[in-house]
């Protein structure tokens, strides 16, 4: 699938992307699992909070706001 995207680039262009798959690759290959724990927090939203679990949920219920009024059947 990907082949077929590449064939049809001209020669410079393809060496751009040989040259910029080996700089990712060696990047990813020197960096310490600790940086890499970091970057998978960070791309789904990850944080450090003193809070447990429990608490964030009784604080987020507490903070609650309903808007709608109640309707009775």
């Amino acid at each position: 699938m990907y082949f077929n995207m590449v064939q049809h680039l001209d020669f410079r262009s393809k060496l751009e992307l040989i040259s910029m798959i080996s700089n990712s690759l060696l990047n990813s290959t020197l960096k310490s699992t600790e940086d890499k724990e970091q970057l998978l927090k960070g791309a789904f939203g990850g944080f450090v909070s003193d809070e447990s679990a429990d608490e964030m949920i009784e604080n987020l219920r507490a903070a609650r706001m309903f808007n709608r009024p109640d309707v009775c059947l």
